[in-house]
């Protein structure tokens, strides 16, 4: 007598199972999105480690520069302080110079309004001066004691007189004349300030 097979009937998944497949789909998506996650940071990882060495490349450079410019500003700022010394140094030497060339000139002034010393020993007394015009500068010499040319050196002596100079024109009676003879007045141009009484000698 055949005996006849049982039907296999499929078992429905209970509630359980259905919830362990629900875990087990759900982890792997977990550790599919974990692994992209994990990816992705990394990425980011390698770009930020980028971009902080190229920060940090940058931030060298300009630390470089900003010590270069640091130095260039230190140089500069050097020369500027020599430049300035200079400058000083150069105004205080060219006012030495202004103040020496004041005093050579007021030397200069002097010796020509000092009268100049006699050199020489042989002198003839030929006349004395007997007034002064000023604003002339002319002397009046009365000749006592001998005759005068143009071109004769004389020595007005006085108190406070000692010239030496060499007669260039004289007058008398305001016309000129190249001679005088004694006893005559002549206006004879000096050089400096002489006075009533000054003795005047041919040198």
């Amino acid at each position: 007598m055949p005996v006849k097979k049982r039907k296999t009937v499929a078992k429905k998944p209970s509630e359980l199972e259905k919830s362990q497949a629900e875990i087990s789909r759900l982890r792997g998506q977990i550790r599919k999105r974990t692994k992209e996650l994990k990816a992705q940071i990394q990425e980011k990882e390698a770009l930020l480690s980028e971009k902080d060495k190229e920060l940090a490349s940058l931030e060298n450079l300009m630390t470089a520069k900003v010590k270069g410019l640091e130095s260039s500003l230190v140089e500069k700022e050097e020369q500027l302080r020599q430049n300035e010394e200079e400058t000083l140094a150069l105004r205080q030497f060219e006012q030495k110079n202004r103040d020496l060339e004041a005093k050579v000139k007021q030397l200069e002034t002097e010796l020509e309004r000092r009268p100049p010393m006699a050199t020489e020993v042989d002198k003839n007394l030929i006349g004395r001066i007997t007034h002064y015009y000023s604003h002339l500068s002319v002397g009046i010499v009365e000749l006592t004691g001998g005759e005068l040319r143009v071109g004769d050196v004389i020595h007005i002596k006085g108190k406070h007189t000692d010239l030496i100079q060499t007669v260039d024109s004289m007058q008398i009676e305001h016309q000129n004349v190249s001679q005088a003879e004694k006893g005559k007045v002549v206006g004879v141009k000096v050089k400096v300030k002489v006075e009533e009484h000054d003795q005047v000698f041919r040198v």
